[in-house]
Formats: C-alpha cells, sequence, structure tokens
C-alpha cells in the first residue's frame, strides 16, 4: 500500500489524522480516511516481544483508533465475577468548567497537583494518583496548574515518577497538554521512560499516534542527547514547557534514573518544539490497575 508524507502545516484540533510530530500536529504515512482501505493499517509498535513492555504499545488504524486490551489479568481480588458492584465502584469525576482563554492569562494560584478523573484516586492533597479502574483502562490525568505565554514566567517544570508501575516501559507516559481537564480536547505530547512517545489531538487519554524512541533523530527541529534505554519504571521525568508569544515554544524532557540526584546530569534529553501553543500542562497517561504516579518536590 502506497503512502506519501503529510505536509507540514498548523494543526487544526479535531481533523482526523491531522497529527504531526514535527512540531507537535502532524504524522507520516496515513492517509484521509477517505483513502483507507477497510484492512487495518500499522502505524508504530513499540517492542512487543519484551515481556516487560505493556502490549498497550501496539496501535492500528482503520479510519478509526484501535488498540488491543492489555493481556493481563486483573489481580486476583478485583475479579468481576467477584464484585458484581464493580462498575459501580469506579469514580466519576464531575468535569471542570473550561478557562476562557483571557483568563488562562493569569497565572494560576493554586498549588502544582492532579487533578480529579474518572476512574483514578488523588491521595497526598492531589500529590499522587492512583489508576483505580478495576481492568487496564487507558486515562489521562493533568495538572491543576499551567503555564502560558502571557505569563510574567513563561517557563514551568514538573517532576513526576511512578511509585508502581506493572511495566518498566511502554505503559505510562509524561508530558504536556493543551486540554484543560482529562475530558476536553487539545494537543498532547507525552513520553515513556525511555523516551517512546505518543501524540494526539482529541483528549489527553486519547493518544492515537504511538512512535519508538529512535524515530526522534530524524524530527525536525527535535533535539536528542543521551540515551535512556536503560531506565526503569521508577525514574523521574522532569517535564518543562516553556512558551512564547507567537507559538515558538519548547517542551524539555529530562529522564534520571531511579535513585540520581535530580541536581546532576540527566541519562537523556529532549527538546521538542511546541508549535502555536498559547498554555500547556502537565500530562500523565496510564493504563494498569493500581499504577500510582506522585509529583517530586
Amino acid at each position: 500500500m502506497s503512502t506519501r508524507t503529510v505536509q507540514s502545516r498548523p494543526l487544526r484540533v479535531g481533523a482526523p489524522h491531522s497529527i504531526r510530530i514535527v512540531p507537535v500536529g502532524s504524522i507520516y504515512g496515513v492517509r484521509k480516511r477517505s483513502s483507507c482501505p477497510p484492512t487495518l493499517m500499522p502505524i508504530a509498535v513499540l517492542p512487543g516481544s519484551c515481556e516487560q513492555a505493556s502490549k498497550w504499545s501496539r496501535i492500528v488504524i482503520d479510519g478509526a483508533r484501535r488498540s488491543p486490551h492489555l493481556a493481563t489479568p486483573s489481580p486476583s481480588d478485583m475479579q468481576s465475577n467477584d464484585r458484581p458492584d464493580m462498575l459501580d465502584c469506579v469514580h466519576r469525576a464531575v468535569p471542570p468548567r473550561r478557562i476562557p482563554e483571557k483568563a488562562l492569562r493569569f497565572e494560576p494560584t493554586c498549588s502544582p497537583a492532579f487533578q480529579d478523573a474518572d476512574g483514578v484516586l488523588l491521595l497526598n492533597n492531589g500529590q499522587t494518583v492512583e489508576h483505580h479502574f478495576m481492568t487496564p483502562n487507558r486515562q489521562a490525568v493533568v495538572s491543576t496548574d499551567w503555564v502560558h505565554w502571557a505569563h510574567d514566567v513563561k517557563k514551568r517544570t514538573w517532576k513526576v515518577r511512578a511509585t508502581q508501575a506493572q511495566f518498566e516501559y511502554g505503559d505510562i507516559f509524561f508530558g504536556l497538554t493543551e486540554a484543560q481537564a482529562w475530558c476536553y480536547d487539545g494537543r498532547s505530547l507525552a513520553f515513556d521512560v525511555r523516551t517512546n512517545f505518543w501524540v494526539g489531538v482529541r483528549t489527553p487519554a486519547d493518544l492515537t499516534h504511538k512512535f519508538r524512541a529512535k524515530q526522534l533523530q530524524s524530527l525536525q527541529d527535535v533535539h536528542v542527547t543521551g540515551d535512556a534505554r536503560e531506565c526503569g519504571r521508577s525514574s523521574t521525568m522532569v517535564i518543562t514547557a516553556e512558551l512564547k508569544k507567537g507559538g515558538d515554544g519548547r517542551m524539555t524532557v529530562q529522564v534520571y534514573p531511579e535513585g540520581a540526584d535530580l541536581a546532576g546530569s540527566p541519562v537523556a534529553e529532549i527538546s521538542y518544539p511546541l508549535e502555536g501553543w498559547s498554555s500547556a500542562r502537565l500530562l500523565v497517561s496510564f493504563n494498569s490497575p493500581q499504577d500510582v504516579v506522585e509529583m517530586v518536590a
């Protein structure tokens, strides 16, 4: 099947298959929905043979997103057969009111924390979030605070790590989103601890296009130093958003192995352009029950 490269152009949120990855907003080798054949079209496959990598890392497209469920049994104490009230026990969050663009220009007064979302449990005053669905279910949480190009300080950094994770990599992703909450649309970009990355333009939980870390090397205006191939599940991710008027912003991702001094040098660092972003929040996307992520002071 022949494909063609989609030319770089401004992203229109919500347009099918309009993502591009240089900068966040388009993707290569994706055809318009009307021209997609009925057979599945592989876009990207993260390591599938490694038992430590999540099977959620595989994605195929046939005009709409399809992903296989994680082939891992639920914890024994949460089997649906033993829990007829399972669905009733899943937490449902109230979507927050959207903040107008003019209000986003004012710096947030709240302390950095995770927002509430469906199927999650917030702990430690929102500094810690636990995946609380009974079965594997991709969900995203975003931060209560944000950065905007109109702020006096146009740069904001978040430090996060998984304190409990089912997989070493390929399952929990950390990054940035324009979305104001888990249920609202916005461009998103996230990396796992080995710098495999996902992008999307719909809700933060719906990161539809997935790529290997090695593909970063071929992207225009993306700078990569170091190597995170040996980093494990509890590595610390330092995510920085720096925005400028006119949309010439950048995202910086630094990876520190478990136990490393954050005052030292990271084992890997990525600088990624954020074209046309006016605001950004921290994003964490996870899938496996009882995975736990915390903000690091």
